[in-house]
């Protein structure tokens, strides 16, 4: 395998968004890549069976796999080394030093990533960092005020959309709505919180919520969301833990909200999109970009002192005017092909490698 010129280390070893992004990356390309994965979890094995072209390789000790890229580096003819998350950034900093004519790139999706002491004011000219959102880019430039800005580029995540569309006939005399994603204090379980308690307190109309993601007991604020739940009078709450099969539990509500103003590019947005279920938030965070790209910035809150009225105010408009925003939702569906096709966003991605 001469031919190959690019190393991709992913280092988590699971199977969650970036690792799914990278797998559709690897199965889509034309091109062939020296593919690093921790052994840690389930996420090698997923890709040797997806009978991908690519030379795969698990790694247990990271201090072994950037001395073998080193040697790689050293006596191969590589040329760019593709980190699909921050986690890694100090040893690529340090291949960087000792490679300075070839290309590093770190693709940054965490909020955690973007802090001084990872980052450090410091990339190297032949390295690049490539942020899933502009949220994110502007995390970076805040942590690290020194940077060279010319080096961090935005390319938001493709969607691919494979499923029919749902026809779910809404309830009149009920609004029902959908909350995707681990019950955790980083999923918002807190704004959650405060938004069902105005709601019980202060609208008369009767509320389904339905929660699908695992939920994390021993977490404090999740402790305190439970005991909200248990004072609710006209607030039906149900947790419905994780489901494989989105289709499925798109079926069971109207309006999806997502409660971390802070997320940097959630998923869920598009999936809902593409189910054509309107979607509430804070426009914020990378949620604020996504509904830029449908022209859904109306749907949207900001995140003041009267948030949870706000939200209330949002939810009860959508619900009243349901089909004119499925109408509106419909017709945006070429903006999958537009804005978020795969093909577009390899070529992006791989136009930085040498």
């Amino acid at each position: 395998m001469s031919h190959i010129k690019t190393i991709i280390i992913s280092p988590s070893g699971g199977y969650y968004g970036s690792e799914q992004i990278l797998h559709e990356h690897l199965i889509y390309t034309e091109k062939v890549f020296k593919v690093f994965v921790s052994r840690n979890k389930n996420y090698i094995s997923i890709l040797r069976q997806s009978n991908l072209k690519h030379s795969i390789t698990s790694f247990k000790s990271v201090k072994w796999l950037y001395f073998q890229i080193f040697l790689l580096l050293f006596f191969k003819d590589y040329k760019t080394v593709y980190c699909n998350e921050g986690g890694h950034i100090r040893y690529l900093k340090i291949l960087a030093r000792c490679f300075p004519r070839k290309t590093f790139i770190v693709h940054i999706r965490l909020v955690e990533d973007t802090k001084a002491n990872r980052i450090k004011n410091f990339i190297t000219t032949n390295m690049r960092l490539i942020t899933v959102s502009h949220f994110i880019r502007c995390e970076i430039m805040k942590q690290n005020p020194k940077i060279n800005s010319s080096k961090i580029e935005t390319v938001h995540d493709y969607y691919i959309k494979n499923y029919n569309q749902l026809s779910v006939m809404p309830l009149k005399d009920i609004v029902r709505i959908g909350v995707i994603g681990r019950v955790t204090s980083a999923k918002g379980v807190s704004f959650a919180g405060e938004f069902l308690d105005y709601w019980d307190r202060h609208i008369s109309k009767k509320l389904e919520c339905y929660f699908y993601g695992d939920v994390d007991k021993e977490n404090t604020d999740v402790q305190i969301f439970n005991r909200t739940v248990e004072s609710l009078s006209n607030v039906s709450v149900s947790f419905k833990g994780f489901i494989k099969d989105k289709d499925e539990l798109f079926e069971t509500f109207d309006i999806a909200i997502h409660f971390n103003p802070y997320e940097p590019f959630p998923r869920i947005y598009f999936d809902a999109m593409s189910r054509i279920t309107p979607v509430i938030g804070f426009n914020s965070g990378g949620i604020a970009e996504q509904a830029q790209i449908f022209g859904f910035e109306k749907h949207l809150v900001e995140k003041t002192v009267s948030w949870p009225k706000e939200m209330c105010r949002r939810v009860l408009e959508i619900h009243e005017n349901i089909e004119k925003c499925k109408k509106e939702i419909t017709e945006k569906q070429y903006l999958f092909d537009n804005k978020l096709d795969i093909k577009k966003y390899i070529s992006k991605i791989e136009s930085y490698f040498n």
